[in-house]
């Protein structure tokens, strides 16, 4: 009898044991292979440091149930307990509502309440569309099941995959939002080791590269209007 309950637990103990490892390896395959949403070939990019929320387990289901492709749409994919924020009926993500400031402000357009969530409705992050929305990590902020040691899982190799994505396709803008350190190094050799400034674009063969604040951080709309006007300057419009 007691052989058998000690079967039955070390078979059972395998069992979750194998449980872990898969969902490890899953985790290594989303780290390394998942950047965002949208397309490379957008003229607009947008490079953040990592996916906003801690839904690990939510994003592993969404890469997989898509493809496990580079960069997703971002209305492909929706859980039942997920916010909406796409339909009519939704309402401004705080991040995404600079980042859109800004690429409204450098076209041209106006950047009212109602102009800016119909971008967000419409336009952000799609596979076909005119932005990319892309993270240095794929692994979100920590949590007891996001630590930090796995954000930087295959930074090297995500900060080449990057850089060789610009280099072939040539947005005609790149906007890096975090000016800490260790993000300020990465966006630097992404771009090919030049040193980047808060809000002082630069051009990089046919792209403008600039650093900004995190849209989370106190700056409002004339800081983005602003860096889209130096972005205007750097990369004019054709």
């Amino acid at each position: 009898m007691i052989v058998h309950c000690s079967s039955a637990f070390t078979k059972g103990f395998r069992s979750r044991l194998q449980i872990i490892r898969r969902m490890d390896e899953d985790v290594k395959a989303l780290a390394r292979g998942w950047y965002g949403y949208g397309q490379w070939g957008a003229p607009y990019w947008f490079v953040g440091m990592e996916p906003g929320g801690d839904e690990l387990s939510a994003n592993l289901r969404m890469w997989s149930a898509l493809g496990k492709a580079q960069l997703l749409d971002i209305q492909a994919y929706r859980e039942a307990d997920d916010r909406d924020w796409f339909s009519g009926a939704s309402k401004p993500q705080s991040t995404w509502t600079r980042l859109i400031w800004l690429v409204l402000a450098y076209k041209g357009k106006g950047t009212s309440a109602e102009s800016t969530l119909d971008y967000q409705r419409h336009c952000l992050g799609r596979a076909h569309g005119e932005n990319a929305l892309l993270e240095l990590s794929a692994i979100s902020t920590p949590t007891a099941d996001t630590d930090e040691a796995r954000r930087t899982w295959f930074r090297d190799e995500r900060i080449s995959v990057i850089r060789d994505r610009l280099r072939t396709h040539k947005p005609r803008f790149v906007v890096f939002y975090s000016t800490a350190s260790a993000y300020a190094k990465a966006w630097s050799e992404i771009v090919g080791g030049s040193a980047l400034a808060e809000a002082a674009p630069l051009t990089i063969g046919e792209t403008a590269v600039v650093m900004t604040a995190h849209p989370q951080r106190q700056r409002g709309r004339r800081y983005w209007l602003d860096v889209a006007k130096r972005l205007r300057l750097a990369s004019p419009l054709a």
